[in-house]
């Protein structure tokens, strides 16, 4: 009897707890479906959504090259199309019978672009030049003159994340071209970005390094002037740190391979 009575107020406890248990499923569901949402939604503020970014791969060339061929081939055989290329040639330093060969096979190319930096100019300026005549939310992707892309989806990678991350700077993981062994070992990336001595240093001495156009505007044009006596690598490493502080937490450092560094 006493066991009768008590599989009938089991019976009568899960008719009633049941609807409870269906209500906070649901109701958990809910909530799981709106951080998401709310997650997702803030990765992706109005001016991240939904377009594909224009790169502009900018190679100054300031010595001979052995690599050339090799460097432009891993560029052209990227799967993405969505970009443009500019060789910044230094025409005293750099320009031989191989130059003239490149130029020829490749500067017609309605992609490449080719420009020749006369002695009385000076490599910096052009190169300012080139960027600040892009527009501002172009990436400008910064590529060593003896540097290939180590992949076909690196530039698929690179678009993904400044469409979908609050990014205005990257550098990344290489491999050295004689030990092809990785060359970034001291990343310690703080949990908030923010733009430590570290992550500064870093991003300078990167070989491959991309940005947004509108980032290098804020330098200014006075300054790279000032700065034309010196060497175009030096010069070009003492503007990227202000970029650096100027992003602050907007730097991203990219673990993945993306260049071989020779």
């Amino acid at each position: 009897m006493k066991k009768q009575y008590l599989q009938a107020f089991v019976a009568i406890l899960v008719t009633l707890l049941l609807p409870i248990f269906f209500l906070k499923k649901s109701y958990l569901a809910e909530s799981r479906t709106k951080h998401l949402t709310t997650k997702l939604d803030s990765h992706h503020t109005p001016s991240l959504k939904a377009r594909d970014k224009e790169f502009v791969i900018i190679v100054p060339i300031t010595e001979k090259s052995d690599t050339l061929e090799e460097q432009v081939e891993s560029i052209f055989s990227q799967n993405y199309n969505k970009y443009r290329l500019v060789y910044l040639i230094d025409a005293e330093r750099a320009y031989s019978s191989g130059m003239e060969r490149f130029i020829e096979n490749y500067g017609c190319r309605s992609n490449c672009t080719i420009e020749l930096v006369r002695p009385e100019q000076k490599m910096i300026e052009q190169y300012g030049l080139i960027v600040r005549n892009c527009k501002d939310n172009e990436v400008i992707i910064h590529l060593e003159s003896d540097d290939l892309f180590a992949a076909k989806n690196v530039l698929d990678l690179l678009n993904h994340i400044y469409c979908t991350e609050d990014i205005w700077l990257t550098y990344s993981q290489y491999l050295d071209g004689t030990t092809y062994k990785k060359g970034m070992h001291r990343h310690n990336p703080s949990k908030s970005w923010s733009i430590k001595k570290s992550q500064q240093k870093n991003w300078v001495q990167a070989p491959l390094k991309t940005y947004y156009a509108s980032v290098f505007k804020q330098l200014s044009s006075e300054e790279i002037k000032q700065l034309r006596e010196g060497g175009f690598e030096q010069t070009l490493e003492y503007l990227m740190s202000p970029m650096a502080e100027f992003s602050q937490k907007h730097i991203r450092y990219v673990p993945d391979v993306l260049s071989i560094h020779n």
